[in-house]
């Protein structure tokens, strides 16, 4: 089964980001947004094939039983190429600090695959459309987004172990952090 783990957006975010999607589809007609469903999160660790998880989860509970909530904060739009468009996120020093040591527990666990993108350095963000959802738009879709003011904070209050099944993401579970 392939996992990734992640930060699941609050309740809030989770709003804003919808508001988005409509806003964007209906500007630029892409109806593909809407129909993706997407579960707004920022990745922590990028997908890994797994046949059993029991030490994972042990993992993510037991580090989300002893780590604090911390925060973030979105204040623009970016972008990988044309390929990505997406939120930033500038995460807190606390956050930033738990996001190392989540990673590096992590490593001490057999069996999981890292790659260039399971570094503590990572640029975190939230996608919001990617490849084929933006069309031939990205650079009108990109120079509108620019031109929005974001001054959005968030907290950083759960890890969540994410699954694909076919090709639906879903949310194995969710671990509250303290």
């Amino acid at each position: 089964m392939k996992y990734y783990i992640g930060h699941l957006a609050g309740t809030k975010l989770q709003k804003t980001c919808k508001t988005f999607f409509n806003e964007l589809s209906s500007k630029f007609n892409l109806e593909g947004v809407i129909k993706k469903e997407r579960m707004p999160h920022i990745t922590l660790k990028a997908a890994f094939e797994r046949e059993y998880i029991n030490d994972i989860e042990t993992y993510l509970e037991n580090f989300c039983n002893e780590t604090c909530s911390s925060t973030f904060l979105i204040n623009k739009f970016g972008n990988f190429g044309k390929d990505i468009i997406f939120l930033d996120t500038i995460p807190s020093e606390i956050m930033k600090i738990t996001f190392e040591r989540f990673l590096k527990g992590l490593r001490d666990l057999p069996n999981i695959s890292f790659g260039e993108f399971d570094t503590p350095n990572k640029h975190l963000h939230i996608t919001l459309m990617k490849n084929k959802e933006l069309g031939n738009k990205f650079n009108e879709i990109q120079e509108y987004v620019s031109g929005l003011n974001l001054s959005i904070y968030s907290g950083f209050n759960n890890i969540t172990l994410f699954k694909k099944q076919g090709n639906k993401i879903l949310i194995h579970k969710t671990y509250p952090l303290l």
